[in-house]
C-alpha cells in the first residue's frame, strides 16, 4: 500500500507538477510536518487511553475488594464476584489491545507519510540534478554554436585567396 502511494505521488509530481523541485521540497516539508503532528497526537491519545485504563483497573479492583468484604463467608456470592472481576479485567485487556491496534494502524499511516515525504525529497534532489545537467548541456551546445558561427564568420570575412 505504501509503495503504491509513493509511486502514485511520484508520478503525480513528475508529470502533474512538472517535476518542479521547489514544489516537491515544499510538499516534502509539509508531509513531514503533518507526520510529526500526527505522531504527537497519536502518542498523546495513547497516553490518555492508558491513564484511563489504569483508572478503570483501579476502580475494578476496589469494587472487587468491596464486594468480597460485603459477601463475607458466602461462597456463592464470592464465586459470582470472582467471575465478574475476571470479566471486567478481560474487557479492560481487550480495550487495551484494541487501542494498541488503532495506535499501530495510525503509526503505519505516519510511516507512509514519512516515506512519501522522503520520496518527494529525493525526487526534488534528482530533479535539481537533472535540471543542472540539462542546463550544462544547453550551455555547451550554445557555446559550440557560437564558436561555429564565429568560425564561419572569420572564414567569410577573409579576403579571397588568403589561405591562412
Amino acid at each position: 500500500m505504501s509503495r503504491l502511494l509513493f509511486v502514485t505521488t511520484f508520478l503525480a509530481c513528475m508529470y502533474g507538477c512538472g517535476g518542479d523541485a521547489g514544489v516537491e521540497l515544499a510538499a516534502s516539508d509539509a508531509l513531514s510536518a503533518v507526520a510529526d503532528q500526527m505522531q504527537q497526537i497519536v502518542d498523546e491519545y495513547h497516553r490518555d487511553v492508558t491513564r484511563c485504563d489504569d483508572t478503570r483497573e483501579d476502580a475494578t479492583v476496589a469494587a472487587f475488594v468491596a464486594r468480597v468484604q460485603a459477601a463475607g463467608n458466602d461462597p456463592d456470592a464470592l464465586q459470582a464476584d470472582v467471575k465478574e472481576f475476571q470479566a471486567a479485567l478481560r474487557r479492560i485487556r481487550d480495550d487495551r489491545q484494541t487501542a494498541w491496534q488503532r495506535r499501530s494502524a495510525a503509526m503505519g499511516n505516519v510511516a507512509v507519510l514519512r516515506e512519501v515525504a522522503g520520496g518527494l525529497q529525493k525526487l526534488a534532489l534528482e530533479s535539481l540534478s537533472l535540471r543542472d545537467e540539462v542546463r550544462r548541456y544547453i550551455d555547451r551546445w550554445i557555446e559550440n554554436q557560437r564558436r561555429a558561427q564565429a568560425g564561419s564568420a572569420v572564414v567569410a570575412n577573409r579576403p579571397r585567396g588568403d589561405t591562412q
